[in-house]
């Protein structure tokens, strides 16, 4: 019996952002067979897009979702990260978002969360066994940092 996303539960929205549902393919397909392992579980802008803001009325769901994501290990602190770096994309720059996030709650979680676990960043971050290793993700937090205080006003490091 199939199962689909409940976008209004956030156990439900939390397994989609780190794409421990088999079924999330519903939502974005499978990737041809012979593709390169992803860098990152999951899709993100497809699962922003296709998913989540497609039903706005989810936002708060999204939100929580979120908060746990960026509350667990540093993967997840990671995944938070590209998740909130996206969404600035598609509410800031493409203007193309159905709802906008509250800034003021992840910006402090992203700065505490992302200092908490700064070496792990550095380093490599192992998401599953089918995902390829990620290495040093904190240069990538840095150039977003600097693109956001430059272009967003605002800045997820401590500083």
């Amino acid at each position: 019996m199939e199962r689909k996303i409940n976008l209004y539960d956030v156990n439900d929205v939390y397994r989609l952002l780190r794409s421990d549902y088999i079924e999330y393919s519903q939502y974005y397909g499978h990737p041809p067979m012979d593709s390169m392992p992803p860098e990152l579980p999951v899709d993100i802008r497809k699962v922003l897009i296709g998913c989540v803001y497609h039903d706005p009325g989810c936002k708060n769901v999204f939100q929580q979702a979120l908060l746990k994501l960026g509350n667990g290990d540093a993967a997840n602190v990671y995944l938070c990260y590209k998740f909130f770096n996206n969404c600035m994309y598609f509410e800031i720059d493409r203007k193309c978002a159905t709802f906008q996030i509250d800034r003021e709650l992840f910006i402090p979680l992203l700065k505490r969360q992302i200092k908490r676990y700064e070496s792990e960043l550095c380093g490599t971050l192992l998401f599953r066994s089918d995902i390829s290793p990620l290495t040093n993700g904190m240069k990538n937090i840095i150039d977003f940092n600097n693109y956001a205080k430059k272009h967003y006003g605002f800045s997820i490091l401590d500083e």
